[in-house]
């Protein structure tokens, strides 16, 4: 009797531990199977944020489970909450939990820049006071005001930065090169002080002075200093005229936002554009044109890497080998309209009936502006 109960206690000890070690089985290769299918759910694939605005991303952000830093900038270029830069690539497979960290625009413009190039010093304070956005009226500044003599009228507006269209905040200052004229081309004259000052005007400088630019772009963290000119090697404050320039070439270094460098895609930006092999190393007039075959940007360059070009997508970029006058640009109708708003004060190149003869050369090279490069 004894020896059939330990027989059944030991057949019962076997059958519990073989159902121990099945049930134990059983719950680690569950326990693999679901560990396997949670880690593989909770991965997420980092999507291409840069470009867009923030509230459209923030809600895959946060029901993918991954925390958002928030690094904020303020470039006039960007509409609020434009995302101008992540951590994590696109396509990168990274875990749920994961903070991902965003560099996004928080300047508040609501302001567009009126075109004041073209139109008397004396009109642009009234200009600038009255932008009308919506139905409210706001006002932008006028900044540092810089004189150049040209073959343009004395008080006429030859540059601004920001151009127009760019959107800006209430009272942001608004920069301007002036014409002093060409009768002060018969002389020497002063030269305006170009460091610190925004690339667009001084390639406006050079333009007018026939000097071509060497740009050199030179990184930096602080996005407020994208664009503008570290140093110049012209020396002296005074330009002679008198004097051959032919030959001269004015190195500029500018400062390029780092942290935009890849992201040149925006409507309204300055973006750095990687120069054409083929028209590296030599001098050119540079322009954008639009889709009426309207010129603007006018510049004259000696081409190495980089071309900084303030513009939007929809526009060209086009090349003339060596220096080419401004007057061909004019159309005869804006020509006729300055007529017409200033019969008496107003100085032509030549009048619009030469300009009906005057056929406007065609680009040595042309490009089509895209996203992050030109390409013909």
């Amino acid at each position: 009797m004894q020896s059939e109960k330990k027989a059944w206690l030991t057949s019962l000890a076997k059958v519990g531990i073989f159902y121990f070690i099945g049930f134990t089985l059983f719950f680690i290769i569950s326990f693999i199977i679901i560990n396997i299918r949670v880690s593989s759910k909770a991965r997420v694939r980092v999507p291409d944020m840069v470009g867009h605005l923030y509230l459209d991303e923030h809600n895959f952000l946060v029901s993918s489970g991954l925390a958002v830093k928030l690094d904020k900038a303020e470039l006039i270029e960007y509409p609020y909450g434009y995302i101008l830069s992540q951590n994590y690539a696109p396509g990168k497979d990274i875990k749920q939990g994961t903070t991902i960290t965003l560099l996004v625009n928080f300047s508040k413009n609501i302001v567009p820049v009126p075109q004041i190039v073209g139109v008397s010093i004396e009109l642009v304070d009234h200009i600038l006071e009255q932008i009308p956005v919506g139905s409210k009226t706001f006002s932008l500044k006028k900044g540092v005001v810089s004189n150049i003599p040209s073959d343009h009228p004395v008080g006429e507006v030859l540059a601004q930065f920001p151009p127009a269209g760019v959107t800006v905040f209430p009272e942001y200052p608004v920069s301007i090169l002036v014409s002093d004229g060409p009768e002060k081309r018969a002389s020497v004259f002063p030269l305006p002080e170009m460091k610190n000052m925004h690339i667009d005007i001084v390639k406006k400088i050079a333009y007018e002075l026939k000097i071509p630019l060497k740009i050199v772009s030179k990184l930096t963290e602080n996005y407020k200093e994208n664009g503008r000119v570290i140093s110049i090697s012209y020396k002296g404050n005074r330009f002679n005229p008198f004097l051959d320039h032919s030959t001269e070439v004015w190195d500029v270094f500018v400062y390029k936002y780092k942290r935009v460098d890849d992201t040149n895609r925006y409507p309204n930006a300055l973006v750095w554009l990687k120069s054409p092999p083929k028209i590296a190393g030599s001098v050119w007039t540079v322009a954008t044109r639009n889709s009426q075959n309207n010129f603007s940007e006018i510049s004259y360059l000696y081409i190495e890497k980089e071309i900084p070009v303030f513009v939007n997508q929809e526009k060209e970029i086009v090349f003339w080998q060596g220096y080419i006058e401004e007057n061909i640009f004019q159309t005869e109708e804006s020509l006729q309209n300055a007529k017409n708003e200033n019969p008496t004060n107003r100085r032509y190149l030549f009048s619009t009936d030469e300009k009906k003869a005057e056929k406007k050369p065609v680009p040595k090279e042309q490009y089509k502006l895209r996203l992050n490069s030109i390409q013909i």
